[in-house]
Parts: C-alpha cells; structure tokens; sequence
C-alpha cells in the first residue's frame, strides 16, 4: 500500500521544476525544432536534433531552479538588509529628534530660570531702593544749619536729638520746640531744654524746629 492510500500525504520533491522554467524550455526547443523543420528535417527528428543540441534538459532545469531559488534568497537577503538599515535609520531619526526636544527643553528650562532669577533680583533691587527710600526722615526750621533729607542707619535708632546734632541746629534751638510728625498723623512735641526728652525716628518722619 502507498502512501497515499495510507492516508498519508506524499512528501514533496526537494526542488520541482517551476511553470515557468518548463515553458522557457518547451519553447527554446519549438523555437530549434522549427528551425530544423523548416531545414527540411521530419518534425520528431527536428525535435529530437533540437533535445540533443540544446543538451541535457533536466541538467539545464536545475540550473535554473538553482539560480531562481538563489535569486529569491538573494532578494529575500536584500529585503532583510534593506528593512535593518530602515530600521535604524528610524531610531536613529527619532533618537536625534527625542535629543534636539530635551536639548530645547533643558535650555528653554535655564532660561526661564534665569529669567526668574533675573526678575527675582530686580525685584530685590527695588525693594531694597523702596526700603532705603522709606528709611528717611526730612528736617526743617529756622534753627537747623543743614535743613534736607536724612537717612536712618540700617540697624540700631536714630533720636531727634542725635539727628539735630548732626544737623548743627541745636545750639540755635536750644530753648525751641520740635515738632516730630509721624505718616499715621500722629504729632510728637518735645522741648529741647529739657534733655530728657527725646524720641526715636521712624521712617517717614518729618523734623520741625520751632
């Protein structure tokens, strides 16, 4: 019994000849049998010249399955190669293209940090200005030598006697009266023949010897 008739299916031939081989042969043949033919030879003499000059067909048949087969390896090889180089090229384009993002992203980063730092600082800068601005008391009066503007210092008090001093008015004003008028509207008299009396400036204050 067969293997057919078994049940089981015939194992298939290694290397069957392909259509398309077996019809470049027939016709290669009809083409030299019909050469012979019209030479005057009968047509299976002519076809059988034709066999034996064109030599061994299933030799020439193997051939050209080989070098088919070979040529579908071979496409099959470049197909493979040309899909890798695909591939890499892909990562490598995303790659460059995720690297110019964070690049881009980490310099705009510094940027609105130095920016931020920038805006931070000038803010400081005004503040401080605002503070030291703020930070002055304003004197006047017949008695005062060098009547203007004066700065508190940035640390400990400045009283209204040690601020006349320095603005060489006490000994004209040694029996007067100073007016001390604060920004909340508050007004502070004092009398300057009496040491005991004296008071701390604040900023804003407004000095008046009377």
């Amino acid at each position: 019994m067969s293997a057919t008739a078994a049940g089981h299916p015939e194992a298939p031939t290694p290397c069957d000849p392909s259509p398309e081989i077996d019809d470049e042969i027939a016709f290669h043949l009809e083409q030299r049998a019909g050469d012979f033919i019209a030479a005057g030879h009968p047509p299976d003499a002519a076809m059988a010249m034709a066999r034996e000059a064109f030599g061994d067909v299933e030799a020439v048949r193997r051939a050209c399955i080989r070098i088919q087969n070979g040529g579908i390896t071979l496409i099959r090889h470049i197909h493979t190669v040309v899909t890798t180089v695909l591939a890499i090229a892909v990562i490598a384009l995303a790659v460059g293209m995720y690297t110019q993002y964070h690049r881009a992203r980490v310099q705009t980063e510094v940027a609105l940090a130095a920016q931020h730092n920038l805006l931070a600082q000038l803010d400081e800068e005004r503040r401080a200005e605002r503070q030291a601005a703020d930070a002055t008391v304003y004197v006047s009066g017949p008695g005062i030598a060098r009547p203007g503007v004066y700065h508190l210092p940035a640390s400990g008090t400045l009283t209204v006697r040690r601020l006349l001093i320095a603005g060489g008015g006490v000994e004209q004003a040694e029996a007067g009266v100073v007016e001390v008028r604060r920004t909340n509207g508050d007004v502070i008299e004092l009398r300057l023949d009496d040491v005991a009396q004296d008071v701390d400036l604040q900023p804003g204050d407004v000095v008046e010897v009377r």
